[in-house]
């Protein structure tokens, strides 16, 4: 078993191996996942503009489910970063685009949370939505009139 004095070594070892399967099989799609991976690492250790590049790249992967998943990073990151306009684009390209691993109601209900305080009509816009598209999930429904009660009016 492998064991790291920190979380900061963890993911600098995974940094390691994740581009040694970039470098080695630049054109399979472990590469493309591996990439995707390269960026959470980066995002871990604070290295936000190399996160943001390689999440960017690795959303533009032809695997449609690793793209799916490097773009909710990405867009998280750019979030987090304050990006909000950016970030927005892509919760919306990948609302539109859905993949197994990011379903639409998945990007729809971030959209919504992201601009929650931004723009609480807008988020309730598309809370009423995903609850009109999923309304035959109690638990969904029930968590969504929750997200809406707590938004400003």
């Amino acid at each position: 078993e492998c064991q790291f004095s920190s979380d900061q070594e963890k993911y600098k070892a995974a940094l390691a191996q994740f581009n040694q399967v970039v470098a080695s099989y630049p054109r399979q799609k472990a590469a493309d996942f591996a990439r995707y991976h390269v960026g959470l690492c980066q995002e871990a250790l604070g290295q936000d503009s190399s996160a943001q590049k390689t999440l960017e790249a690795a959303s533009r992967s032809s695997d449609k489910e690793t793209a799916a998943l490097a773009g909710m990073a990405l867009a998280g990151e750019l979030a987090k970063e304050g990006k909000t306009a950016d970030a927005v684009k892509v919760y919306k390209n990948l609302a539109d685009h859905p993949a197994s691993t990011v379903p639409r109601g998945t990007a729809l209900l971030a959209e919504a949370d992201l601009l929650r305080s931004s723009q609480p009509a807008q988020a309730r816009a598309l809370y009423e939505k995903v609850e009109k598209d999923f309304s035959g999930d109690p638990y969904l429904s029930s968590t969504l009139k929750q997200q809406m009660a707590g938004l400003p009016k």
